[in-house]
């Protein structure tokens, strides 16, 4: 990806990936890290050549059983696969339910719960499971730059008017911070998994 999740690791032992040329792109035009194109599904590494594997938003995308056999094949002995995913803790946020309510009536793939996945499940057959981490944090957006985050997932995209969706959305928040920046409640998960 763009790389924010990769900033606070040790760049001299790193290599990046993505299976988009642009994204990498992306991430590599910021940082002076090695990167390579390529789906967790089949890693240009030799076997045991990592201590760690880290995937930051991402795991959904991975296909099963490949994804995690060959993340396991790279993995040194003792290695681990750390997955996270950041979620907004959404209980009580009446504008937030709202936005939630028109993104499931306009695209009719859009489930709210697609983040509530059960990563120790899917991933203990073939990694030693511990249970997950939570960390929880505020992110402050200005409503304008709210407005091109929304814009930018796949999910607002196929809604049949992503510009009625996002005047809506806007309209709801400025109705509850003005025109102050949007106050958004996260909590991050983290899952560690070791080979």
């Amino acid at each position: 990806g763009t790389g924010l999740a990769t900033i606070g690791l040790q760049p001299e032992h790193l290599v990046v990936t993505d299976l988009g040329p642009a994204m990498l792109a992306r991430g590599l035009a910021k940082h002076d890290w090695p990167g390579v194109v390529c789906r967790a599904e089949v890693l240009p590494f030799a076997d045991a050549s990592f201590d760690t594997v880290f995937g930051a938003q991402m795991w959904h995308w991975v296909g099963k059983p490949a994804g995690p056999v060959e993340v396991r094949r790279v993995l040194r002995p003792g290695g681990e696969l750390l997955v996270c995913w950041n979620e907004t803790r959404s209980a009580g946020l009446d504008w937030f339910a709202r936005q939630q309510d028109r993104l499931e009536a306009g695209n009719p793939d859009y489930q709210r719960g697609h983040r509530e996945i059960d990563y120790n499940a899917q991933l203990g057959a073939w990694f030693s499971v511990a249970p997950p981490q939570e960390f929880t944090w505020e992110r402050a957006l200005s409503c304008e730059l709210y407005a091109r985050w929304l814009r930018s997932k796949s999910y607002v995209q196929r809604l049949p008017d992503v510009d009625g969706f996002v005047r809506d959305s806007l309209s709801d928040l400025r109705a509850v911070f003005g025109d102050g920046p949007v106050v958004e409640p996260f909590v991050t998960r983290l899952w560690r998994f070791t080979a």
